[in-house]
């Protein structure tokens, strides 16, 4: 698939030379993506990490993010405790779930460092609780290998030091969590372009 890209001079970007070997971002910012004739133009954050360049729906400042399954935290006998499939985000210590992946509506925030616990859920398959002092929340995945990502990175920020945490948002522009990704080796031709209409 061929992509068109045009820099967003309205939002500011950075750059950075890496020494050889370095696992350093080499570029970051926001462009304009079209993938197609019939595709309008999508603001991506853009970074360009050793040979790969990545796209994302937003600027990478979380540690994780991704669709899960929630149980309702209700305890009245009118309120409800069914399973929603909420956005969830993970910034520094905080976990914030959406109603969507657009981030526009926040449901909730929990902060995972002042959890009490971080439990892998045997009793259902691809399950973890999160409790802390006020409740338990329970989270289900799609697969066994989204929930031991979910349970390794909650697990390692609900122990993590300050300078900790740090040093995982440095290593957040992560294929995994990209919209897309490109082998450098595999462009054949980059041009500029200040109309996107071209």
């Amino acid at each position: 698939e061929e992509l068109d890209l045009r820099v967003d001079t309205d939002e500011e970007f950075s750059t950075c030379r890496a020494p050889t070997g370095s696992r350093a971002v080499n570029f970051q910012g926001y462009l304009c993506m079209k993938g197609g004739l019939m595709i309008p133009w999508k603001r991506r954050w853009c970074v360009l990490k050793e040979e790969t360049f990545m796209w994302f729906r937003a600027k990478q400042e979380a540690l994780k993010s991704g669709w899960l399954y929630k149980k309702g935290g209700g305890m009245s006998t009118l309120s409800r405790r069914n399973w929603k499939r909420r956005w969830f985000v993970l910034r520094d210590s905080h976990l914030i779930y959406f109603e969507n992946d657009s981030e526009e509506k926040q449901k909730g925030t929990i902060d995972i460092q002042g959890a009490r616990e971080i439990v892998d859920n045997g009793e259902k398959e691809n399950a973890l609780d999160i409790v802390t002092g006020d409740r338990t929340y329970h989270i289900v995945a799609a697969s066994p290998e989204d929930a031991s990502d979910w349970f390794n990175v909650l697990s390692g920020v609900h122990i993590a030091t300050q300078q900790q945490l740090r040093e995982m948002r440095d290593e957040q522009a992560n294929p995994k969590n990209a919209v897309g990704t490109v082998d450098v080796g595999m462009i054949e031709s980059v041009c500029a372009s200040d109309n996107p209409d071209r």
